[in-house]
């Protein structure tokens, strides 16, 4: 070969090896620099997410990984957040979309509005390009809250044609490495008819704040109440029902009828979109008073407890069973007098008077009369 043919194959072979990828990857980088590729990376996301999105910096380390800098859900219909992320990192291959979060800020008010994207993205995922999703994250918190974090959060979300499965497990405090993880299980089943979406929370005997859940529960019931045990909730359609199973406790009682500190044992609460199914348990209150109409509709005579129309309570404790029209009481105080012991009285006021359910009770006044603040 002659001297020129080598000297010009030479010049190929740089130019195909060496220069052509040096450029590739350099417009490559130029290109996923530009403002018009993250606004791309935001229309695909919300396309997948079925929610507005913003993103402040994209990056791509290596192929088939993402790196997501300060974005943000938004609202689809005003625009409000609902949710931050600092930084999300994302690679993925043909069997896998793998996330990681490290802080994710909830909009605290904005929390119901959120479950409800979440929801309707899950029952309608065939929009989701991927059927197997490990998502792991540092911690995740409520905004104007900053009590209410939870910590090493790890999930998984597998999907088909017929049903969706997500889980999820965390923990309440960062140091608690060994104990327990709390999970949150959804399940979608669309072989069903009416199609149905099932929840699922176990506390593992961990107390769980309720403000994690509902912020309407924790208004009702005190910013400190918690709860352990098991809530199971069931979407048909427009219609649901929850069932929880476990204990309610340091809960702040400050209705027009009754205040004091409650806890409440063994509760087996049925609720429907209709109200309340069934309704069982022990409920004990402490250090509180009640209003002298309650006792009075309970057929307990009140007259020598004072002319208040509160009576101070020392502790008060009874077993109930209920549905939508009625309640049953039958008093389990542990009673200071030997002879009234078996009877176990309803209530024993800070005077010591004991006040006796003689026999279990059938109380047909509205449920929420008492409870409702």
């Amino acid at each position: 070969m002659r001297e020129a043919t080598q000297r010009s194959v030479m010049r190929c072979a740089f130019i195909i090896c060496c220069v052509a990828p040096t450029l590739a990857v350099v417009g490559w980088s130029i290109a996923w620099a530009l403002p018009s590729h993250t606004t791309a990376v935001e229309g695909r996301l919300q396309q997948w997410l079925g929610s507005a999105v913003s993103i402040g910096e994209v990056q791509h380390p290596r192929p088939r990984e993402v790196d997501l800098r300060n974005l943000q859900l938004l609202d689809p219909e005003t625009g409000k957040p609902l949710a931050s992320i600092n930084q999300v990192f994302a690679s993925w291959n043909s069997a896998q979309l793998r996330l990681e979060f490290d802080t994710i800020e909830v909009v605290s008010n904005q929390r119901r509005r959120l479950w409800n994207l979440l929801r309707t993205h899950l029952e309608s995922h065939a929009a989701f390009p991927w059927t197997n999703v490990a998502i792991h994250a540092r911690q995740a918190q409520l905004t104007d809250a900053a009590d209410e974090t939870i910590h090493n959060i790890a999930g998984h979300l597998k999907s088909n044609q017929h049903k969706l499965e997500a889980r999820v497990a965390f923990a309440l405090h960062e140091a608690d490495a060994h104990a327990p993880s709390i999970e949150v299980t959804v399940l979608r089943d669309r072989q069903t008819s009416p199609l149905e979406t099932r929840m699922l929370i176990n506390s593992h005997d961990q107390r769980l704040p309720v403000s994690l859940l509902s912020q309407r529960w924790a208004e009702r019931l005190g910013p400190n109440v918690q709860l352990r045990g098991n809530l199971l909730a069931n979407w048909l359609s427009d219609e649901w029902k929850i069932r929880w199973v476990g204990d309610l406790e340091e809960i702040a009682l400050k209705s027009a009828k009754i205040t004091g500190n409650g806890q409440l044992e063994q509760l087996d609460a049925t609720f429907t979109h209709e109200g309340i199914q069934e309704l069982s348990g022990t409920l004990e209150v402490r250090d509180g008073t009640v209003d002298k109409q309650v006792l009075s509709q309970l057929g307990i005579r009140t007259e020598s407890s004072g002319n208040s129309n509160r009576i101070g309570i020392e502790n008060m404790k009874v077993r109930f069973q209920a549905n939508d029209t009625s309640i049953q009481l039958i008093g389990c105080c542990d009673s200071a007098t030997p002879q009234a012991s078996a009877k176990r009285p309803f209530l024993i006021s800070e005077d010591g008077t004991e006040f006796q359910i003689e026999r279990p009770t059938y109380w047909l006044a509205p449920i929420q009369g008492i409870f409702t603040p």
